[in-house]
C-alpha cells in the first residue's frame, strides 16, 4: 500500500496581478455607502437642482416667455443665459438682401450689422439660415447657434458644489478611513493581495463616485439635453468647450475635496473628528476670508477658503468673471498644493501600517 506525503508544499504557481485591484475595495464602499438613509436623502435632494435648471432650459427654449413670466412671477431674476432659438450671425458685405430674404420668410431679424439676430422657429436651424443665405448670394462669415452662454453651467455647479455638497463629502468621506483604523480593519485590507496605494485609490473612487453625480454626471445630461432640444449639429461644432469645461471642473472640485476629507479621516482615525476638521475647511475658511478681506480691503485673503478658490478657478474656465481681485493662477495653485499634500499624508499614514511581506 502506498503512502503519500501529506506534508505543506509551497505554492509554485505566478501570482498574476492586475491594475484594477483597488475596484473591489471601492465596489464594497459604494455598497456599504448606500445602505445609510441619509446618503439616500441627500442624493434626492441633489437631484432637485438638476430638475430646476432642466426644466428652464426646456421652458426657455421652447416656451421662453412663460419661462420669463414664471421667473418674474416667483420674484427672481430670470437667467438671461440661454438664447430660446435665436442665432447669431455675423454678414461680410451688403447684408440688404439677407434681411429682406429673411423678412420674407416671415423670420424676424434685429440688428444693425454686420452681426444680426434672428429668431427662428421651433423646426428651424442654421440650415435655414444658410439657404436663404445661398439664394440671396449673402455670404455668412460666423454664426453662433442658440444655446448655453459661458455662465450657464458655472452658475448650475456653483450650485450643485454647495451646502449639499459639502454634506455629502462629510457624510461619505468622514468615516471611510477612520472606521478601518478603529476597528484595525486596515490591517486586514492590507494583508490581502493589495498595496497600500490600492487601498488608498479605491477609497477615493468611492468619495469621487457620489461627488461626479451630483456634479459631471448632471452637467453633461444638461449639456445633451439642451442639444436634442436644440436640434443643430452646428451646436456641438460651437459649443464642444462645455463639456470640456463641465470635466474640468468637477474633476477639480471632486479630487480636492475628496483628498482633504479622506486624509482628515487617516490622520485623525476618528470619524467625528473628521467631520468636524472638514467642516472647518468647507465653512470656517471662507467666514475668515471673508472678515479678513473687509477688515484688510486686500482680496488676498480669499485665498485662504477652499471654496473661494474654486469658484476663482470655475470663473477662469466658464469665462466669467472673477468677484474678488486676485489672479485665479494663485487659486489653482492652491489647490494643486492641497491635493498634493493631503494625498501624501493619505498614504503616508496608510503605509505606516502596511504588513511587512
Amino acid at each position: 500500500m502506498p503512502v503519500y506525503d501529506q506534508s505543506y508544499k509551497h505554492w509554485e504557481g505566478t501570482f498574476k496581478s492586475h491594475a484594477f485591484r483597488w475596484w473591489v475595495i471601492t465596489k464594497y464602499g459604494i455598497k456599504t455607502a448606500f445602505k445609510k438613509k441619509s446618503l439616500k436623502l441627500l442624493s434626492m435632494l441633489a437631484v432637485v437642482p438638476f430638475i430646476a435648471f432642466a426644466v428652464y432650459i426646456y421652458g426657455l427654449t421652447n416656451l421662453g416667455k412663460v419661462a420669463f413670466f414664471v421667473s418674474e412671477l416667483g420674484g427672481h431674476t430670470p437667467v438671461a443665459d440661454i438664447a430660446a432659438r435665436e442665432y447669431e450671425v455675423e454678414v461680410q458685405g451688403d447684408a440688404a438682401a439677407f434681411v429682406q430674404g429673411l423678412s420674407d420668410e416671415g423670420i424676424p431679424v434685429s440688428g444693425q450689422g454686420p452681426t444680426y439676430r434672428i429668431a427662428l422657429p421651433d423646426e428651424g436651424n442654421s440650415k435655414l439660415i444658410l439657404g436663404i443665405a445661398r439664394k440671396t448670394g449673402t455670404e455668412i462669415a460666423r454664426i453662433v447657434p442658440p444655446g448655453v452662454k459661458e455662465t450657464f453651467y458655472s452658475q448650475f455647479l456653483r450650485v450643485e458644489s454647495g451646502l449639499l455638497f459639502f454634506i455629502l463629502v462629510l457624510v461619505v468621506g468622514s468615516g471611510l478611513i477612520a472606521k478601518d483604523i478603529k476597528f484595525n480593519a486596515l490591517q486586514i485590507y492590507l494583508a490581502k493581495p493589495i498595496t497600500g496605494t490600492d487601498y488608498v485609490v479605491g477609497k477615493l473612487g468611492v468619495l469621487l463616485f457620489f461627488l461626479l453625480m451630483v456634479t459631471l454626471v448632471p452637467g453633461i445630461i444638461l449639456f445633451l439635453f439642451q442639444a436634442i432640444l436644440i436640434g443643430d449639429s452646428l451646436y456641438f461644432r460651437h459649443y464642444w468647450w462645455v463639456p470640456a469645461a463641465i470635466f474640468g471642473y468637477s474633476l477639480l472640485v471632486a479630487f480636492s475635496a475628496s483628498s482633504m476629507i479622506l486624509a482628515l479621516s487617516a490622520l485623525s482615525g476618528n470619524v467625528r473628528n473628521a467631520a468636524a476638521g472638514g467642516a472647518a475647511v468647507f465653512w470656517f475658511t471662507p467666514m475668515v476670508g471673508r472678515i479678513l478681506q473687509q477688515s484688510t480691503r486686500n482680496d488676498n485673503y480669499m485665498l485662504v477658503s477652499l471654496p473661494d478658490n474654486w469658484t476663482s478657478v470655475g470663473s477662469a474656465i466658464f469665462g466669467r468673471e472673477r468677484w474678488f481681485d486676485v489672479p485665479w493662477g494663485w487659486s489653482l495653485l492652491i489647490l494643486m498644493t492641497v491635493m498634493l499634500l493631503c494625498t501624501a499624508a493619505l498614504v503616508r499614514r496608510v503605509r505606516g501600517v502596511e504588513v511587512v511581506k
